[in-house]
Formats: structure tokens, sequence, C-alpha cells
């Protein structure tokens, strides 16, 4: 009886022994090996992977996954069937498992991330990782880090300009020969060459090449691309050869001139036209130009508010055209509001609002001024009043010819109506007057 007691005793602490083995860790994964080490990119590399088994029992029906991930690929399932491995069987009696990968070519240089699973019969995945796999290129890569230039350089105007190259190989780069290529842009170098050497750059080191530009004064606001050209030598003597795409903006925002050109308005309580100029005084043209005058408490706009004034190269003007009515104020200046929308060379909509002064006279400072025909009205008043004396006088000539005329008295009557008339009088003078 007291032996059946132990035995039960000993099952008992085995079973749980043996559960809390399959509870833990039972596969240990291992990334023992890459060949080559490190890879260069588009090459393939071989993964060796240990498999170890720490619990003191078998394990049956044993499946393992790689899962690769950019910039990996694998030419070959990822599952494979491991089969049994026998208790604590680890080390170098482990189970060692084989992968050949494919990197891009495109991948970048340094350590990237692999993972690995397995499971055994039916169970879950059990997920083991990450391995780190190493990526370098044997080439000596020279690069430009970064093109340190003003956000943009106006037309006639300097800008310095640094380049930043970096040596991203693992080999010394020699004799470097840095050319910017400006055949084709508007932008020339100025108290230096457009070409610099540099002795050597260390693998992983930087260095700044500092350059001086000056646009051209008629270069046209726009993005230009320019070419960086840079000969090097490797550590063996090999000759490499590389461009470098950058792009530089010689930009000038549009500059306008805004003018009161002609008026009618001079009082206040006018009616009339004003007439706007707008001149293009910068080096950059402007483009899809629209005027609007905007209303305000001294003026009431009568007219189409808005004008479309079109393009307008350097040294260009347009006019614009607009009726407006002044309120009854005392003579002062008042600002006519004007709204300019328009687009540079780079497309880029832009508002301006800006105002125009239109001085506004008393009815006779304006006069006085000759803003006004007063001096024409009063000779218009004079002449007619020069005109209306000479037909009075004219037809009362007539009119005592007439009754001094020998006629029948009834024709005296008829004429004397039609001489009062005016016309009458003319008549009466060429028919039947008295001839003297």
């Amino acid at each position: 009886m007291r032996f059946l007691l132990i035995l039960l005793i000993v099952m008992s602490l085995l079973a749980v022994s043996a559960a809390a083995e399959v509870k833990g860790t039972q596969i240990n994964v291992k990334l023992i090996n890459q060949n080559p080490d490190p890879v260069e990119p588009g090459d393939d590399v071989e993964l060796r992977f240990r498999l170890d088994n720490n619990i003191s029992r078998s394990i049956d029906a044993l499946e393992v996954e790689l899962l690769p991930k950019y910039p990996f690929s694998l030419s070959e399932p990822a599952v494979k069937d491991i089969g049994s491995l026998d208790a604590k069987q680890k080390g170098v009696d482990a189970v060692v498992v084989k992968y050949k990968v494919l990197v891009d070519k495109d991948a970048d240089e340094g350590e990237h991330q692999l993972f690995f699973r397995y499971r055994i019969g039916s169970k879950d995945w059990i997920k083991a990782g990450p391995f780190d796999i190493s990526v370098e290129s044997s080439e000596a890569i020279l690069g430009v880090l970064s093109a340190k230039i003003p956000e943009s350089i106006n037309a006639g105007s300097v800008a310095d300009f640094d380049v930043v190259l970096k040596n991203f190989g693992k080999s010394l780069i020699k004799d470097v020969r840095l050319t910017l290529d400006l055949d084709k842009v508007p932008l020339s170098p100025i108290g230096t060459s457009n070409e610099k050497v540099i002795k050597r750059i260390a693998p992983g080191e930087s260095t700044t090449t500092k350059f001086k530009l000056i646009a051209n004064a008629d270069a046209s606001s726009a993005y230009y691309k320019t070419q960086i050209r840079m000969d090097y030598l490797d550590d063996s003597g090999n000759k490499h050869l590389r461009n470098s795409t950058i792009g530089l903006l010689v930009y000038d925002e549009p500059e306008f001139s805004l003018d009161l050109k002609e008026t009618e308005v001079n009082t206040p309580s006018a009616n009339g036209e004003v007439v706007l100029s707008v001149s293009n005084i910068g080096p950059a043209e402007i483009r899809f130009m629209e005027a609007e005058l905007l209303e305000a408490e001294n003026y009431k706009v009568v007219s189409a508010p808005n004008v479309y004034l079109g393009n307008l190269e350097p040294d260009d003007f347009e006019t614009a055209e607009f009726d407006i009515r002044t309120a009854n104020i005392k003579p002062r200046d008042i600002n006519l509001k004007v709204r300019l929308t328009y687009k540079d060379s780079l497309n880029k909509e832009i508002v301006k609002n800006s105002v125009v002064k239109l001085p506004l006279y008393s009815t006779s400072d304006a006069k006085k001024f000759g803003l006004l025909d007063g001096s024409k009205s009063l000779a218009y008043v004079l002449i007619t009043i020069a005109v209306y004396i000479i037909l009075v006088v004219f037809i009362a000539f007539m009119l005592i010819d007439c009754w001094k005329n020998s006629l029948p008295k009834y024709k005296k009557v008829l004429w004397t109506l039609m001489i009062i008339t005016g016309i009458g009088a003319v008549l009466y003078y060429f028919i039947a007057r008295r001839r003297k």
C-alpha cells in the first residue's frame, strides 16, 4: 500500500515537470551565420538557423517558416518540415535550417531585420526574432547629402551654394573633382570657378564644398534643373563617375505701380469716368491680372467693378476704366480701393489690395484750376446773349420797314405776324422789304 502511494507521488511530480517544460520555451532559434556577411544589394545571401530542443523529451511534427519582408524575398518555400527532435538535442547536435534569400538591388545600407516562427503539430505558431541581416555595398559610393541654397535667388543677386558630399561606402574616396553644370541655366559662378577638388573623404565622412553664384539680371522666374558631376578614385585607384540632379529656383515676385491716369470726377456729388494705370515695374511677368474697384463710403461704382487686364510683360502697362459717383462730402482727397488679382511665373495666385488717391475740389477751385469748363460756359452765355440781341434788333428793323412799305394793309398784317417768329423776318428781308 505504501509502495503504491509513493509511485503515485513520483508520477505526479513527473507530469508536473513535463507540463512546465511544455509551457516554457521549447525551441530556441538562433541565427548562426549569414554568407556573405555583409551582403551587397541585389545579391543572394545564405542564412543558417540553429534549432535547439530545450526540453527533456522528444518533439514530433516540427515545422518552421521564415518571414521575409522588404528588402528580402525568397525563391524557395518559406515553410519547411523538420520532423522530430530528440530530447535535449541542442548545441553541436542541434538541427540547422538553411534559407537562400535575395536582397533587393535598391536596398539601403545598414541592418535589416527578419523574423522566424515554428510550430509543433497543430499548435499555434511561435514567433522568434528579430534577426539582423547586414547589407552593405563594397563599391565606393559618393553622394550628395544636401545642397544648401536659399529658398530662391533673385535675378541679378548673389547667393551662397553649399554642397554636402558623403562617402556612403566602406572604402576611402580620393581626388574628388566636383563640377557644377551651369551651361543651360541663367546662373554663373562669381569669385570662384564651377569646379572644386577634394583630396579625400573617409568612409562615412561628410564634407561641405562652397560655391558662390549670381543670377543673370534678365533671368526669368522658374525652376532650373542642373547636374552636379562627381569624378573620384576609390582606395584601389579605380575611377568612378556619378551625377546628381538638383533644382535651383530663380524667383522675383511681380512688382507693379498703380496710378490715377485720367479722371472726369473732380468735385463731390459728381458722376464720371476714372482711368487707372497698372505698370509692371519688375523683372518678372505678371499673368492673368484682373482689377476690381471696391466700393467705399465716399463713392459708388456705377459701372462693372471688374476689368480683365491680361498679361503684363516687364515695363508694360494696361489701363482700367470705371464709372463712379462721388458722395456729397467736403472737398478733400478720397481713396479709391483697388484689388488686383494675378499669377506669377510659377502660376501662384497673388492678391494685392491698393489705394489710389482721387482729389476732390470745390466747384470754384475746379473752375480755377481748369478742371471744369467754367470759362467756356461764360463765353457760351455771352455769345448766346449777343445772338439774341442781334436777332431782336433785326426783327425790329424788319417790322419798321414793313409798316413803312407801300404794301396793302392786309399784307403788312400778315408779314408782321411772320416777322415776329424770326424766320419770317429773314423771308421778309429777301422777298418784301423796301429796296433803296
